[in-house]
């Protein structure tokens, strides 16, 4: 006989009143994540839906960083691009702080040279 995977009982898409059941916390919790992108949801009208996949994914992991935290792959794209530029732009800036810090130091050495 077949083990039942709790997967087979969901509905493709939920409800947020359904994963808020399953994830035992506030719909308006579950709507607030799904607002701010923590959540992988799309907007039917005024309702959010969910897939099933995203709701296995949510009750395998729990929700713990859902309350604390945003991971990079939940986040929308423009935020995502916004993210990466400003690394980028971070990383160039300490790369000039590093370059003019060892142009500093060599400078120093050729003058310590010459004077002693």
């Amino acid at each position: 006989m077949e083990q039942k995977k709790i997967s087979d009982d969901l509905p493709l898409k939920l409800t947020t009143k359904q994963l808020a059941s399953l994830l035992q916390v506030e719909a308006a919790r579950v709507r607030n994540w799904c607002k701010a992108g923590r959540i992988k949801a799309t907007k039917q009208g005024k309702t959010w839906q969910i897939s099933r996949e995203e709701a296995m994914y949510l009750l395998e992991k729990g929700v713990g960083d859902l309350y604390y935290s945003t991971t990079f792959h939940q986040l929308p794209e423009w935020m995502k691009e916004a993210i990466i530029e400003d690394a980028k732009s971070y990383v160039a800036f300490e790369r000039e702080i590093m370059k003019r810090k060892l142009e500093a130091l060599l400078e120093e050495s050729e003058d310590a040279e010459e004077a002693g």
